[in-house]
């Protein structure tokens, strides 16, 4: 008889399929999400495979953990950041008004007495 895994642990995707894409018992496991991905469960099912982080988020090693938001006064375009260093400041004398996982650098307002 063969044993099928069908759930992993949150943060993990489940591998169960070969190079080729079809099912093989032999590679079932559960793994940990790389640098720069997440992964995120689809209504209650099982999570199988990772996704690169939103824009405004970042991680930075292989693990279970859910992407962390660019911190206050940063910015991140792109999606799949892998390390906080990916999060872009604000230009001098800019803030993001104490919020966190902004995505443009329209979120950047000029403080008091500053334009662009």
């Amino acid at each position: 008889s063969v044993f099928v895994l069908t759930g992993c642990p949150a943060g993990h995707r489940m591998v169960n399929s070969d190079e080729g894409g079809g099912f093989s018992a032999e590679v079932q496991r559960c793994a940990a999400c790389a640098a720069g991905e997440e992964c995120v469960p689809l209504d209650r099912q099982a999570c199988t495979r990772c996704t690169p982080c939103q824009p405004g988020h970042y991680k930075a090693f292989v693990g279970t953990a859910a992407c962390f938001a660019c911190p206050p006064d940063t910015y991140r375009e792109a999606a799949g950041a892998e390390e906080l260093a990916a999060c872009q400041a604000c230009p001098v004398e800019a803030t993001t008004r104490g919020e966190a996982a902004r995505v443009s650098l329209h979120a950047c307002h000029c403080k008091p007495g500053y334009y662009r």
